[in-house]
């Protein structure tokens, strides 16, 4: 968005508005702006790497300029795109007061690479080799020595990426060691068919959400709820020994559950607390009337 209005400004020979300005003074008389100041310290954004203090302080205390005209969710989308562009930040997560004002600001490091969705023992390895269309990113692979007279099963993984010549494969680590430099090898798709848990980790990666798990109690706000009323996306019920994967939306959360959820730090901080709405949603009145 820097780069952007950067570029705009001078093919159209415009300058930008400072938010602490003369010409910012008059859009917000004229109440065609809204002007957010943000917190003078910024926490850490939960389940995400802390930034490092320099990269905190830039953002402190700053005034931003938004559109008066723009609804609660589409302000707070804005803010967050605003600074995770002019600040590269790898996530940032306002919260907003009931008046619309920015009450506090939390900012994370957004995890790369291959690490972070790697479960125990598993190790991500990249080999030369030949497979056929039909395997695509998350199936199930069989790898073979490309030898035509004597080919031999060397490992069984998933593919995690791919190009022309070269495979990204998530294998046992004791399997790491079973490859030889240099050499091409030969996939073949499993006949089982990738899994949800391999399509979710892949989704993970690339998504501002993250999955934190509660215990339903007794006199906890989600006793009772239906799925589809609990914010995020629930993705496990664990219910005495058994495990209900993707339940339904009309599945009653009971007491002693274990539920798993998907969702972004903010929602999640709501996820236990008995107001589980955002402050900044207007919703309609209660209605009182007693016919």
């Amino acid at each position: 968005m820097a780069l952007g209005d950067h570029l705009a400004c001078g093919v159209f020979d415009t300058v930008a508005v400072d938010a602490s300005g003369p010409v910012a003074d008059r859009l917000r008389s004229a109440g065609q702006a809204v002007a957010l100041t943000l917190p003078e310290t910024i926490d850490d954004a939960d389940g995400y790497r802390p930034v490092g203090d320099d990269i905190k302080q830039r953002p402190e205390g700053r005034t931003v300029l938004l559109a008066r005209t723009l609804s609660p969710a589409e302000r707070r989308t804005r803010l967050r795109r605003r600074l995770e562009d002019d600040f590269d930040l790898g996530y940032v997560a306002p919260e907003f007061a009931a008046d619309g004002s920015v009450a506090s600001l939390a900012v994370g490091e957004q995890q790369t690479g291959l690490s972070a969705t790697l479960p125990p023992d598993r190790v991500a390895v990249s080999i030369r080799a030949a497979y056929p269309p039909v395997v695509s990113t998350g199936d199930p692979v069989e790898v073979w020595t490309a030898d035509a007279d004597s080919s031999q099963l060397v490992a069984t993984g998933t593919l995690r990426a791919s190009s022309e010549t070269v495979a990204t494969l998530v294998v046992d680590e004791d399997d790491a060691t079973a490859f030889t430099h240099g050499k091409t090898y030969r996939l073949t798709v499993q006949p089982a068919s990738a899994s949800d848990a391999t399509e979710l980790v892949s989704a993970i990666r690339f998504a501002d959400e993250t999955v934190t798990v509660t215990t339903v109690v007794a006199d906890g706000p989600l006793k009772g709820e239906f799925v589809e009323w609990i914010p995020g996306t629930v993705l496990a019920i664990e219910r005495d020994e058994d495990v209900i994967a993707r339940p339904a939306a009309t599945e009653t959360v009971r007491t002693g559950d274990t539920v798993y959820v998907l969702a972004t730090p903010e929602t999640l901080r709501h996820l236990c607390s008995r107001s589980l709405r955002d402050p900044t949603v207007d919703l309609p009145p209660e209605d009182t009337s007693s016919g």
